[in-house]
């Protein structure tokens, strides 16, 4: 009984199909393909034309490396950034690249919108430029002691 359920059940499909065929001979193609990254999708999206704007690189002293602040910070980086960077911040890890060598003014703007910012400092470049680091606007007030503790490293 089972079987014939399922075959009918089959069948039905199999005719469903064939009466909805499409015509793939007048179905046309966009010229203009599709955007493929987040900026450009969110920019489509809004119906508004993104103006390259000129970023600017503005040096930042990096925060004094204390002690304390590592202490601090490597409960925060075993908290939160070794489940893609490697537990030595000198080696890339499965997801995320190396961060040690990494200027503050990029570190810090990287871990809290989880983009790399629009002027980069001159002779910087990223080791991957994927997008697939999320936000942490969390963090924001304990990058000093993260940034300290990634500094011990030597």
């Amino acid at each position: 009984m089972k079987k014939i359920i399922l075959c009918g059940g089959l069948l039905a499909l199999a005719f469903s199909c064939v009466e909805n065929k499409a015509d793939y001979k007048t179905r046309s193609i966009s010229p203009v393909p599709a955007p493929t990254t987040i900026e450009a999708r969110e920019a489509a999206g809004s119906g508004e034309a993104k103006t390259e704007e000129t970023a600017v690189f503005v040096p930042e002293a990096a925060p004094e490396v204390t002690a304390a602040l590592a202490a601090q910070g490597k409960t925060v980086y075993l908290s939160n950034c070794i489940q893609c960077h490697n537990k030595d911040p000198r080696q890339s890890g499965s997801l995320g690249p190396s961060q040690y060598e990494t200027p503050w003014e990029v570190f810090k703007v990287k871990v809290v919108t989880g983009r790399y910012p629009k002027a980069l400092p001159p002779g910087y470049s990223p080791l991957r430029t994927t997008k697939a680091m999320r936000k942490f606007p969390d963090l924001e007030g304990e990058l000093p002691a993260l940034w300290a503790y990634i500094k011990t490293f030597q």
